[in-house]
């Protein structure tokens, strides 16, 4: 992926040390992690600023709105591909979903390089 077409990524999670390990793989990959959240509401609000392409929800969120809920508002609010993963071994699959895929979403990319095992 060129500099002009990097992914860019906002990473939802109430767990700050796994939001953390999440974030530094993308970064170490070369992704422009936009921000971290761990509620929803602040979710949202990043997203109005920094219009990320993709969203990992790991977990269930803090707050009003739950994984699925934001997901959602990102998506139709936004058009943010979002995967919202409920256990570390789904990183894991959604990765290998996106090896196989004929054309790859750059957010499964950057999924896939972001996996924690």
């Amino acid at each position: 992926m060129s500099s002009s077409e990097m992914e860019t990524v906002l990473v939802v999670c109430a767990d700050a040390d796994k939001c953390a390990e999440i974030v530094a793989r993308l970064q170490d990959d070369g992704a422009s992690v936009v921000g971290s959240a761990h509620t929803a509401g602040l979710a949202l609000a990043l997203t109005a600023q920094m219009a990320p392409r993709s969203a990992i929800l790991v977990g269930e969120t803090a707050g009003r709105r739950n994984a699925d809920e934001l997901a959602q508002a990102l998506s139709d609010t936004w058009g943010v591909e979002c995967f919202v993963l409920r256990h570390d071994d789904e990183i894991t699959q959604l990765a290998a979903i996106g090896c196989a895929a004929e054309a790859p979403t750059p957010g499964l990319e950057a999924l896939r390089r972001a996996r924690l095992q």
